[in-house]
């Protein structure tokens, strides 16, 4: 910290772009003449599509409430604790537990996760997962989670489920959960704590219709704030530069 500190005292750098607004506001306060601009991370287009559609693309009833949990299956993506809270479900609920992208599946994980996929309580696709694979992934889906245990930055998957319109569940900590609470996307529960996660899947199964529009529109306001028009935008004027009338 104190070499960085150096570095912004000393107009080492011409623009430094941060990710995280609550970050740049408290180096702002304490560095007020640093080159400091925020950079949105860019909610990619596309995502939006017709959620029967996808499930018959993926062999998924349309009956199931899908609960997606997208890419790499490490410890810090928190897989097991999605499994484990899966596991705690009572044996009548109607959950799915989606998993696309490739896993490290090994061991005691590997087996929790094969029990599910043997009570038809998860689907995995263990393998690349091409662009439109991606796509129906997210549409399928009814909740996205984000179970993350000690990830300090942003998310593409939480910009990826805020394309989709989708209601998120993630732990509590850092950047992704100050997010998902501040623009009022979903739900957070305590990070590493699989019974909160599981209580947390309940309480998103409890919404109404009505309840789910409100959490889409939030994510939907989420999608445009962080565009990728906002983004290009947060370039040039880190730059210096006039905004494109076409911009």
């Amino acid at each position: 910290m104190r070499g960085f500190d150096r570095l912004l005292r000393d107009d080492f750098f011409a623009q430094l772009l941060m990710l995280d607004q609550s970050l740049l506001e408290g180096l702002r306060h304490n560095y007020p003449k640093a080159p400091l601009f925020f950079l949105p991370d860019p909610c990619p287009d596309g995502f939006g599509g017709d959620c029967a559609e996808a499930r018959k693309e993926l062999g998924i009833f349309a009956d199931r409430k899908v609960l997606l949990f997208f890419g790499v299956g490490s410890r810090r993506k928190g897989l097991g604790v999605a499994v484990d809270a899966m596991l705690s479900l009572p044996a009548e609920s109607n959950f799915l537990l989606l998993v696309a992208g490739r896993q490290q599946l090994k061991g005691d994980l590997k087996h929790r996760l094969d029990m599910l996929v043997g009570r038809g309580s998860a689907q995995v696709l263990n393998r690349y997962v091409s662009s439109d694979e991606e796509k129906w992934c997210f549409q399928a889906a009814d909740a996205v989670l984000l179970p993350y245990i000690n990830h300090f930055g942003t998310s593409g998957v939480l910009s990826r489920a805020a394309s989709a319109g989708k209601y998120i569940i993630a732990s509590d900590e850092q950047l992704v959960g100050r997010l998902v609470r501040k623009h009022g996307m979903g739900s957070v529960f305590a990070s590493g704590d699989a019974k909160a996660l599981a209580d947390a899947i309940i309480a998103f199964g409890r919404h109404d219709e009505a309840a789910l529009i409100v959490f889409r529109d939030r994510a939907a306001g989420y999608a445009r704030e962080f565009s990728r028009s906002a983004f290009r935008e947060a370039i040039l004027r880190s730059l210096g530069l006039g905004i494109p009338r076409s911009v």
